[in-house]
């Protein structure tokens, strides 16, 4: 594996292998595989949204977690995102107990897919210009950051030091590692907290060019 993480990274091909392949079985091997899983799950989906939720936040927030969940008077607008979250944390731990590690992973995937929607569907850059609608520009916000939240959390075993990262731009104290799984439950992250948005983490990969030099 060491030229693939000279060219990949550790954590990639980390998840890569436990995503496509099923725990204890033969499985299937190409670096177009690879390229694709990179791009489309780590790049497009979850890098992508970690950096556009992170730029709206300081945008539209000071760069603070704005308040959330105690927000009673709103929570009730948007919480399909939790019901997701808790459907997918259920699937998730139910899947690495039984060492299906590729369904567990789907299903938090699935839930960086809905918070992608939820996103798309609240639009918070229109809300952003309604003084009106501030308690629900900061509750769409604060519903995507804590599902982020919760997927660094359960990825951490399959990509530590990526997850670990997301934690920190995420403004999370500790390290993710340490965490329990009772962390995974809805609610935990801070209103308040300073996000410190970074590079790229999962960069996308030309694909052509890699194929064409390889």
């Amino acid at each position: 594996p060491i030229p693939l993480i000279e060219e990949f990274g550790a954590d990639p091909l980390r998840y890569f292998l436990m995503r496509e392949m099923a725990f204890g079985q033969d499985a299937h091997y190409s670096e177009e595989a690879l390229v694709d899983r990179v791009n489309t799950d780590l790049a497009n989906d979850l890098g992508n949204l970690l950096s556009r939720l992170l730029k709206m936040i300081e945008d539209f927030c000071g760069g603070r977690i704005p308040g959330g969940v105690a927000r009673s008077d709103v929570a009730h607008e948007t919480t399909g995102l939790a019901a997701a979250a808790q459907r997918a944390v259920a699937e998730y731990r139910r899947a690495f107990d039984e060492c299906r590690f590729h369904e567990g992973i789907a299903a938090i995937m699935g839930l960086v897919g809905e918070t992608n929607r939820h996103i798309v569907r609240w639009e918070p850059w229109t809300l952003a210009k309604d003084p009106a609608k501030r308690a629900l520009l900061d509750q769409v916000l604060w519903d995507a950051g804590e599902a982020i939240r919760i997927a660094a959390l359960a990825l951490s075993p399959v990509m530590p030091a990526a997850s670990q990262e997301i934690w920190r731009q995420l403004g999370c104290a500790g390290e993710v590692g340490a965490q329990n799984a009772s962390s995974l439950g809805w609610g935990g992250l801070a209103t308040g907290q300073t996000v410190q948005r970074g590079a790229a983490l999962f960069p996308r990969i030309d694909k052509a060019a890699y194929f064409a030099s390889a």
